[in-house]
């Protein structure tokens, strides 16, 4: 998070003089302010800053839709970690007891007893659900719709902005959200 920070604040200090949004963005990123926030907070304050620059015309609309997908994703997973511990883990868990396995992924490959795989199932839809709730949640609901709807463009949009940012470094992808086609 704190490359992306500094990335918004390089291009808000390449704008010239600092009056303004530019101060307010450069507010939004200084660490020394964020230090002692929840992540939450300091990432809902990354996609401030991202829309600020954006409005003003600094920052392009797919390096835009990247970070609204990483924040989503990053507040997602928070509250998907959350839950899985909450309410899925003690189920994994005890499906595992009964049927003696030492780790969730001992079970051979097509093997699985069926309330595991109906509980993975659960446990996918609940990811899905939790994303889709975020982006809402967030005021990006055209994102939400091209996540459930069209996955492969989505991921296209967000590839487009992750360049924006990492240049055609994959590796700092994340597989959360997914490959496209």
């Amino acid at each position: 998070m704190d490359m992306l920070f500094n990335r918004l604040a390089g291009l808000a200090r390449a704008e010239g003089s600092l009056g303004g949004w530019r101060a307010r963005v450069l507010e939004l990123c200084d660490p020394a302010l964020r230090a002692h926030k929840p992540q939450h907070e300091a990432a809902l304050d990354l996609m401030a800053a991202a829309r600020i620059l954006h409005e003003a015309h600094v920052l392009p609309q797919e390096a835009l839709f990247y970070l609204a997908s990483w924040v989503t994703e990053h507040l997602a997973e928070l509250e998907i970690t959350n839950l899985y511990g909450r309410h899925f883990a003690p189920r994994f868990d005890e499906i595992r007891r009964s049927h003696r396995i030492q780790e969730h992924f001992d079970f051979a490959r097509g093997k699985e007893p069926s309330e595991y795989v109906d509980l993975a199932k659960e446990f996918d839809s609940t990811i899905g659900r939790v994303t889709v709730e975020t982006f809402h949640r967030l005021g990006e609901g055209e994102m939400a719709r091209l996540y459930q709807e069209d996955r492969d463009q989505f991921i296209r949009l967000r590839d487009s902005g992750h360049a924006f940012f990492f240049g055609k470094d994959i590796s700092r992808r994340s597989p959360f959200l997914g490959d496209a086609k």
